[in-house]
């Protein structure tokens, strides 16, 4: 029997996707190599604890000279399944689907997309960045000939609930939600929310910290 294996923690896989955008930027200034030390303090992670994560990847440090930039950027793409060309489709061309549309997914993370499907009339059979939008009701018909591999939903939260609905119908079962709301899906639907206001709200809740510190300072 296929031993199964086992699921990478969520929180390791943030530090992952963490440190493959440190290294994107390391290899686009030419830095070659970079120890687990050296990549701990800019993350303000543990030595140990990067060790570890990488570890998991397949990457062992060398003594001294520490990891190839390029070679650990590459072990984090496979890793975290960023090599592979996964077909995304998207719900919502308005002006956050339309900002998805534009940017450079496949480059970096190999998530191409290769249609958006639209409610509204006036957004629907055009192209945004040459990828064609439908209308909503073609899409159980464009599901039966195309391979989709990632949903995207990007409509208005009181429309999200219905739009993950029909992805899973249509066989979909992967669901990355850019919409203000949680959706439930059936076991063996994965869904990943794209939470801009958890990012936000850390970003904020230390600038409140730093003025109540500078307006009460400790005597």
């Amino acid at each position: 029997m296929k031993k199964m294996a086992s699921k990478a923690p969520a929180p390791v896989i943030r530090r992952l996707s963490n440190y493959h955008h440190l290294l994107l930027g390391l290899k686009h200034r030419q830095v070659q190599s970079i120890s687990s030390t050296t990549l701990a303090e800019m993350l303000e992670y543990k030595p140990v604890q990067v060790r570890k994560d990488l570890q998991l990847t397949g990457l062992v440090g060398k003594p001294r000279t520490g990891f190839q930039v390029a070679e650990v950027e590459e072990s984090i793409r496979r890793f975290l399944g960023w090599s592979l060309d996964s077909q995304a489709v998207l719900f919502g061309a308005g002006n956050l689907g339309s900002a998805l549309l534009n940017h450079p997914w496949r480059e970096e993370y190999g998530l191409r997309f290769i249609a958006a499907f639209e409610s509204s009339e006036a957004r629907a059979n055009i192209l945004i960045n040459n990828i064609p939008v439908f209308a909503s009701s073609y899409f159980p018909t464009f599901a039966k000939e195309h391979q989709v591999d990632i949903g995207v939903i990007a409509v208005p939260a009181e429309a999200a609930q219905d739009v993950a609905d029909v992805l899973v119908a249509n066989g979909i079962r992967g669901i990355w939600n850019f919409s203000p709301t949680h959706v439930k899906t059936p076991l063996g639907a994965t869904v990943e929310d794209a939470l801009f206001a958890r990012s936000l709200a850390i970003l904020t809740r230390r600038l409140v910290e730093s003025r109540n510190d500078v307006e009460h300072p400790e005597p």
